[in-house]
């Protein structure tokens, strides 16, 4: 039978995770980096709710906004599960996510990386803008994005958070070690 989890955080500590993935003996390193994606993994859950509400009630910024939330959290969720540590880095370099994408295990290849890490960067450059619009020009963010980017930023984030859940699936049905 599957195990199902509910990615609600809030009470969640080592001790559960360990009872979870049935893996007493697991290396503590290892133990955080999968608390810590999927903390990462509840936010990009979050803020695609958030994201299609706004896309929702017409506030495309916003739905820009919240989405590129969810795919940066999304693509560090899936760093931190593969690579069995916690990234300091705000932002992920190209050399680490090859190096990801050559440590991901065979049974992982129907997942990206290199693709969601270009489209983390793609909406990442619009981070401030979508907050704050641009200044210099005197434009708000609702002068700057429309339901056309709301539409395509809410799609992205929603197959970023797709495959950081498939990822987090993956890890928390492997057998026990013990």
């Amino acid at each position: 039978m599957e195990k199902q989890l509910n990615l609600n955080l809030h009470t969640a500590g080592s001790w559960w995770i360990q009872q979870q993935l049935n893996m007493p003996k697991i290396e503590i390193q290892i133990l955080n980096s999968l608390e810590y994606g999927m903390s990462l993994l509840e936010s990009a859950s979050i803020t695609l709710k958030e994201a299609k509400s706004h896309q929702k009630d017409f506030h495309w910024p916003q739905a820009v906004h919240s989405s590129q939330q969810c795919t940066e959290f999304s693509v560090k969720s899936i760093a931190s599960f593969i690579s069995g540590t916690i990234i300091p880095e705000h932002e992920l370099d190209d050399e680490a996510i090859i190096g990801l994408e050559a440590r991901k295990p065979p049974e992982l290849t129907y997942v990206n990386l290199i693709r969601l890490y270009v489209i983390q960067k793609l909406w990442a450059t619009f981070y401030i803008e979508s907050k704050y619009g641009k200044e210099k020009y005197g434009l708000g963010p609702e002068k700057l994005f429309t339901e056309l980017e709301a539409e395509f930023a809410v799609k992205h984030a929603e197959i970023a958070e797709g495959e950081g859940r498939q990822v987090f699936y993956y890890y928390l049905n492997l057998p026990s070690k013990s």
